[in-house]
């Protein structure tokens, strides 16, 4: 069972990753230093990591269950 919320955060943040790495790849190369762009391409890179890190969230997500208690 899928998580709407976290499904549409991942693929947000799935097209602003592959934007930022183009943007990088292609307008910051002739901007930036060789040791800057190699710590951009990283941090585009982590931003990937911790996108699949939500998709698998959003895989294994559960609904928290209440127990069966009047009180609340």
């Amino acid at each position: 069972m899928f998580s709407k919320y976290y499904i549409s955060i991942a693929a947000f943040l799935g097209a602003l990753t592959v934007a930022l790495g183009a943007f990088g790849a292609h307008a910051l190369k002739a901007v930036l230093s060789p040791a800057a762009l190699v710590t951009y391409e990283t941090a585009v890179r982590y931003q990937m990591y911790h996108l699949v890190a939500l998709l698998l969230r959003a895989y294994y997500y559960r609904k928290p269950r209440l127990p069966n208690n009047k009180s609340f």
